[in-house]
């Protein structure tokens, strides 16, 4: 982690370092994630910060926390026109490079002319600027933070700074995957599926303090 921040400006390594505490310090992978959601809007300005991760048997995806700058708008009013095959579209958009930056019309005409029908969405959808990070598990992509419409003169920093969120946020999101899969081995008998002992023991030990539900 220290060698990921070892050529970053200090603002940034100070921001990283400010989220990778929430997020290790938070009660649940959510309230860690909606720290850094909203610490990354506030910073870019944009109209949307957004985490999403997407399941490629069912070909759908979910929203895993939003912050706009407009209070009362959600992440499905200001891109009405994202459809989860424009999602799956972004993998090869990527290519080998580590994220999209469209930070004007130039940069959305040289997308247009590798994914047309993603740009014609994000016209549609009134998104002038975009960043774009894809998050990995088990080395393959499991979703994306992005940002829309943000201040364009902090491009340098922005870029510093979803780069190295987009690695720590998929390291918490695999960490949390490994530990609900080790609660569970250590409750289910793997054979079976059945509750084991320790499952039954941790039951009965909650009932007696009454925080059984």
């Amino acid at each position: 982690e220290a060698d990921r921040l070892a050529n970053v400006s200090f603002e940034t390594a100070k921001q990283v370092l400010k989220a990778s505490i929430s997020l290790k310090n938070s009660k649940t992978l959510v309230e860690g994630i909606s720290k850094v959601v909203s610490d990354i809007q506030e910073q870019s300005e944009a109209t949307c910060c957004c985490i999403l991760t997407f399941d490629k048997n069912k070909k759908t995806y979910s929203v895993l926390y939003e912050k706009l700058k407009a209070p009362k708008q959600t992440f499905m009013e200001v891109s009405q026109n994202l459809s989860y095959d424009i999602i799956e579209s972004w993998e090869k958009t990527l290519g080998k490079s580590n994220g999209i930056i469209i930070k004007d019309e130039v940069d959305m005409a040289e997308i247009e002319k590798e994914n047309a029908p993603w740009v014609y969405t994000l016209r549609k959808d009134k998104i002038e600027s975009l960043m774009l990070f894809p998050l990995h598990k088990s080395g393959e992509i499991s979703g994306y933070i992005f940002i829309t419409n943000f201040n364009t003169n902090k491009v340098v920093e922005l870029k510093e700074l979803l780069e190295l969120m987009s690695y720590f946020v998929s390291v918490e999101i695999s960490n949390q995957g490994i530990i609900s899969n080790l609660e569970t081995i250590s409750t289910m008998d793997i054979l079976t599926g059945v509750k084991n002992r320790s499952a039954m023991n941790l039951r009965v030990d909650n009932f007696v303090k009454g925080t059984e539900g």
